[in-house]
């Protein structure tokens, strides 16, 4: 059936009503009699022909607002530039779209920060339906006017939209893949087709987009907020759900490539047709929490998912209202073995762009899940202290030691430390120590820390010397003489002479132990590990990186609903993503600019799950309730003892 348009168009460029003059039908005058017999009341002409759709005129201040944030972010210089280098050698392409960079980045943020979803259909009615004459002016595109048939302008405005918002993905889409199903063969062709250099650049030019979008948002704060930042951060990785939810098969974990298993037909042999949209998204599990992330096959309990890698510049735990805590950096891309890489590449942007980051806090999915080389030596490199959380195979003493110390729980300690400080955290985890001793307890090991003799140096190795040498010992110990300076007035903990190796190694022979840069530092971390002090900002950075994912989860912003984001392609996915990030941190910052300005302290506000990180909570015991059938079975035991 042919879609319902009425007989008259949208006002033009003078304001008046052009009536059609031919493209009228039945459906047409069914439309116009709906409108003429609710006129005044219920429907407008706009909201007729907007389908449903947002209908509220734009004017030029909306519009000119908009305009001033893309273009304080200079990205438009920077695509114009991509598509040159992509252009490089190549004949012409044919017309540029009538619709610019500008217009469809202005109009896309606008719509955002509305709380409009960035569809075609809406990209085509705001240009079409919703600017006024002054709005069109300022936004360049005056020019383009309506032809007063309705379904001819329908059509010609949403095939501008289409275009120009797709050559502006274009320029950093990494992952090109038809916007179709596809089975098995076709997708593995897809991605076997891509050209590994073409990957490389494009996928670098998604990021920056993204953070240049974030950084005229950090840049929109007074300076004294800006300066008011002390260097935290924190991340988390989410999964952004697919809108189309056709999942691939399960994939063989023996091989390296991990190709997909599919099923076959038993009697031809044939694959079983599987169709799938979203060829760089992957099946993860709809509980996070879950200890199997494994796709079986099974789709009800995965969604087929995107990888988004969000930052935020973190208060300190004392001073929660220095300044908005707001997005600094993120990526999106595909789940698997690149977490590791848009973390330091996340971290690099924030450096890149002057901020002084010094510490990263992280749940165990960082610090337990990424190799050496590609996180935790790159951070240390760059000066960035990490404040994570163990794996239980990561607690208690390390089977290597450096020089005779023992490597548990991110330092090193005196190798004569007690037996009771070396299980200390399996021990309360056990039930074996009560919380309040175990707090004790660890300031008490921390007395067996080795000491820093001088600071690092170029590269990253440091001198560490032995708890009872110095002026500042803080054990004494019967292989080493106190220091004549070193004060009596503090209770050293003493070393039992049965706890020292029968061969002492270098840390208790020689003044200081060289530590290179790579020791220990799978676990090494800025605070002491299991004190108040490490557990309040464990607990501040992570309660505030939850919070965030809520507020892009469930406010304007609709981040958990793929049908906010119905485009197709991990590109185009990245595009509406990175306007989602630009509309939360706008309105966090004028939330916090609003409270503040009233005298009210800064409260995130949403209903989604912040973890209390209660270090050693036990869920009590609950009896279940009984049903009726086994309170009459319970009955009948009863009656026969």
């Amino acid at each position: 059936m042919k879609p319902v348009f009425l007989a008259t168009g949208p006002r033009d460029s003078a304001g008046q009503a052009a009536v059609a003059a031919e493209g009228a039908s039945d459906f047409d005058a069914m439309a116009r009699s709906l409108f003429t017999a609710f006129e005044g009341s219920l429907l407008t002409d706009d909201e007729i022909m907007a389908g449903g759709g947002t209908s509220a005129p734009i004017g030029r201040d909306e519009v000119v607002k908009n305009i001033l944030r893309i273009d304080r972010s200079n990205v438009l210089e920077r695509i114009e530039l991509w598509r040159a280098e992509d252009r490089a050698g190549k004949r012409g392409g044919g017309r540029p779209p009538k619709l610019g960079d500008h217009a469809i980045l202005v109009m896309s943020l606008l719509l955002m920060m509305e709380g409009t979803p960035i569809l075609i259909t809406e990209l085509r009615n705001a240009f079409w339906l919703r600017l006024d004459d002054d709005a069109r002016a300022a936004l360049g595109i005056g020019h383009l006017t309506n032809t007063g048939n309705s379904a001819r302008d329908a059509k010609a405005w949403y095939d501008r939209v289409w275009r120009s918002l797709h050559s502006l993905i274009d320029t950093f889409d990494a992952w090109p893949a038809p916007r179709r199903l596809m089975d098995l063969e076709e997708r593995q062709r897809v991605v076997a087709e891509r050209d590994s250099e073409m990957q490389r650049v494009k996928s670098e030019r998604a990021r920056w987009f993204t953070n240049a979008l974030i950084e005229m948002t950090l840049r929109a704060q007074h300076p004294d907020l800006q300066r008011a930042w002390q260097g935290g951060l924190s991340a988390d990785q989410s999964a952004l759900k697919a809108p189309s939810q056709a999942k691939p098969w399960r994939r063989d974990g023996e091989l390296p490539g991990r190709p997909e298993v599919p099923n076959r037909i038993k009697k031809t042999g044939e694959l079983v047709r599987r169709p799938v949209m979203e060829v760089d998204a992957t099946p993860y599990p709809i509980d996070k929490g879950a200890k199997n992330k494994e796709f079986t096959g099974n789709s009800s309990a995965f969604e087929h998912s995107y990888a988004a890698n969000i930052f935020i510049m973190v208060t300190e735990p004392d001073q929660p209202l220095a300044h908005p805590q707001l997005i600094a950096a993120a990526s999106l891309h595909r789940f698997g073995g690149s977490i590791s890489e848009h973390t330091i590449a996340g971290v690099d942007s924030i450096l890149d762009r002057g901020w002084p980051a010094k510490r990263l806090t992280v749940d165990r999915g960082y610090s337990g899940g990424m190799s050496v080389d590609k996180f935790h030596l790159p951070m240390a490199e760059r000066g960035i202290g990490l404040v994570i959380d163990y794996n239980r195979g990561e607690k208690g003493v390390r089977k290597n030691t450096v020089g005779g110390a023992l490597e548990l729980e991110g330092a090193l300690y005196c190798p004569a430390l007690p037996d009771k400080l070396r299980t200390l955290t399996l021990d309360v985890e056990d039930d074996v120590v009560t919380p309040d001793t175990y707090y004790d307890l660890i300031e008490e090991r921390r007395h067996y820390r080795l000491k820093p003799k001088e600071k690092p140096d170029e590269r990253g190795a440091q001198p560490m010397s032995c708890p009872a040498l110095g002026p500042s010992a803080t054990v004494e110990c019967p292989l080493r003489k106190l220091h004549p300076k070193a004060t009596t007035k503090k209770t050293r903990p003493l070393i039992d002479e049965d706890l020292l190796p029968i061969h002492p190694d270098l840390i208790c022979k020689q003044t200081s132990v060289k530590i290179e840069r790579h020791d220990g530092i799978d676990t090494k971390q800025l605070l002491h590990y299991g004190s108040k002090e490490w557990h309040t900002m464990y607990k501040h950075d992570r309660n505030s990186m939850e919070g965030v994912n809520a507020y892009l989860k469930e406010g304007r912003e609709r981040m958990r609903e793929a049908g906010a984001r119905r485009v197709r392609g991990l590109a185009a996915q990245n595009y509406v993503f990175t306007m989602m990030l630009v509309s939360a941190n706008l309105r966090r910052l004028a939330k916090f600019m609003r409270d503040r300005a009233e005298g009210r302290e800064y409260v995130e506000t949403h209903k989604g799950r912040v973890s209390n990180y209660h270090r050693f909570y036990r869920a009590p015991e609950v009896d279940r309730g009984m049903t009726m059938k086994e309170k009459r079975e319970a009955a009948k035991d009863k009656q026969k003892a």
